[in-house]
This record gives structure tokens, sequence and C-alpha cells, in this order.
């Protein structure tokens, strides 16, 4: 039975007449309006939430929510966990990365720093031993030293140079992994 139909029943049972008759039929239609907004709102509830939601007749809300709307509420819960769970992998996930960024820079900062050490230390043997070798043909010159001498100090002398052009050729390569490791790919303009 339709809510109007209940109030006009009421109304005719109390001895409404008359202008009660006019606001019986204004209420009416207020209330079949209610009663309209009411299975509109019943729909929409239920197609968007599988719940019902029902209007009494002095305006209050009563939602009732059937087992398909707790198995809905169920499943929005675990899609929650899920994406949570799936935000903190890539978190997780983010973190290494940038730690292990951070490990290749350092890593290669440390080999060319090594680097840079080592080649000083060379260039500066390589310089003692070329005044040695000049020294020692200068006494060889002289008849003062045997030409083994200068043998001796020339074979020191390369390998002395061949080290710096292998820590040369290393110190570009850890600057090249350097760059590499910050990025790489800028210009100076």
């Amino acid at each position: 039975m339709r809510l109007f139909q209940v109030q006009h029943a009421v109304m005719e049972h109390e001895g409404a007449s008359g202008d009660g008759e006019a606001q019986t039929r204004a209420a009416g239609s207020e209330v079949a309006d209610y009663d309209l907004h009411r299975h509109r709102l019943i729909l929409a509830c239920q197609v968007g939430f599988d719940a019902s939601w029902e209007i009494d007749v002095f305006g209050g809300i009563r939602s009732q929510i059937d087992v398909a709307g707790a198995t809905v509420q169920a499943r929005i819960r675990g899609n929650i966990t899920v994406q949570s769970e799936r935000e903190q992998q890539a978190v997780i996930s983010y973190q290494a990365r940038v730690l292990g960024a951070l490990q290749e820079v350092e890593d290669a900062l440390s080999a060319l720093t090594h680097e840079q050490v080592r080649r000083d230390r060379l260039t500066n043997a390589t310089d003692a031993a070329q005044q040695a070798a000049d020294l020692s043909l200068q006494l060889y010159s002289a008849g003062l030293r045997d030409f083994r001498d200068v043998l001796d100090s020339q074979r020191s002398l390369l390998t002395l140079q061949d080290s710096l052009a292998s820590t040369t050729s290393s110190l570009s390569t850890d600057l090249v992994r350097l760059y590499k490791a910050l990025g790489g790919g800028w210009t100076n303009d």
C-alpha cells in the first residue's frame, strides 16, 4: 500500500473534509513525489552498492545491507589491501633502485679517486726514473758507468711509462663510468 493511500485513509477515518481534503491531496502529492524519489534512491543504491535504502514517512534514512553488499565490501577491503601492498612493494623497489644508483656512483668515485692517486704517484716515479736514466747515460758517456746500468735505468723508465699509460686509460674509463652512474648525457654549453 502506498504512503499516499495510507495517509488518505487515515484522514478519511478522522472525518476530514473540505480544506482538510485539499491538504490531504497536497500532502499526498508530496508523499507521492517522496515515494518516487525513494524508488529512484533504492534503484541507484542497488545498482551502485548492492545495498537497499528505505526512506520512512518521517524522512529518516535506514540502510539495509544484504549479504551481497557485505561481499562487495569484503572485495573492496581486499582490493584496498592488495593496492596497499603493491604500493609498499613499489616504494621498496624504488628505494632499492635509488640505493643501487648511489652505490654505483660511490663505486665509480672511489675507483676514479684511486686511479688519480695512482697516476700522480706514477707520474712522480716516471719523472724520477727519467732523471735516473739521463744521469746513467751521462755517467756512461763519461766512462764512469757500465752500459748495463743505462739499460737497467731505461728498462725501469719504460715499465713506469707503460704503467702510467695504463693508469691514464683506466682513469678515462672510470671517468666515463662516473658520468654514466650520474646519468650522463649532458653537454657543456
